[in-house]
């Protein structure tokens, strides 16, 4: 999905491979260098030759909200790269897909988020290449509040934090997945979110916003 903003023109971002909006806060720094995600050769062969040490984490928004619209994504990756990144904006009864996938350690994780209105919504995936040891983990942040702060404080905060000592009423939450999927669900404000995460070395997180009265 493509939109453009009458009255002015938009601008490439190189790293999303994306448009912003003129006088948009800027994403400088949003989005360093992750490590693995240098493209040459040896990443192409490995994927190529050992495609079980591949991962990739696909994120599906869905905005089925009446008079909310989805903007500002924001994205922060501690491993891996983005090969497919977030629509600008996504209006209500539209939806978005970011693809994001690694061949080297740590694996694929990070922090995706939207404003929507008032609120911001911050997803947390991770699917680690050793993930015999690690599991493969599904957060989610509703804030009642925009975010500007750096990204990579808040993904190091939600990938920090203890899923023992959350509650429910907590805004935040996060699992860790031993079975086929989970779920997390989460409300604030004017907003019903669910996300839900499929437990496999290509993962698929399906995200659906939803207003709530």
């Amino acid at each position: 999905m493509s939109r453009s903003w009458a009255g002015f023109s938009a601008w490439g971002i190189s790293e999303l491979g994306r448009f912003q909006r003129p006088g948009e806060p800027g994403s400088e720094g949003d989005i360093p260098e992750p490590r693995g995600s240098r493209a040459g050769m040896g990443g192409i062969l490995s994927k190529a030759l050992f495609p079980e040490m591949t991962r990739t984490v696909t994120v599906k928004v869905s905005n089925r909200t009446r008079d909310i619209t989805l903007d500002y994504p924001r994205i922060y990756l501690h491993g891996g790269r983005c090969s497919v990144p977030s629509d600008p904006e996504v209006p209500p009864g539209c939806s978005t897909t970011c693809q994001f996938s690694s061949s080297s350690s740590p694996g694929c994780s990070g922090l995706l988020s939207f404003w929507a209105k008032t609120c911001t919504l911050a997803i947390y995936f991770s699917n680690p290449l050793e993930d015999d040891t690690s599991p493969r983990e599904l957060g989610l942040e509703l804030s009642p509040h925009r975010k500007l702060c750096s990204l990579k404080n808040v993904y190091e905060e939600m990938a920090g934090r203890e899923p023992k000592l959350l509650t429910k009423g907590s805004n935040f939450e996060r699992v860790a997945l031993d079975i086929c999927q989970d779920s997390i669900w989460k409300t604030q404000g004017p907003l019903d979110v669910m996300a839900t995460m499929l437990n496999a070395r290509h993962a698929t997180v399906s995200v659906a916003v939803r207003g709530f009265k």
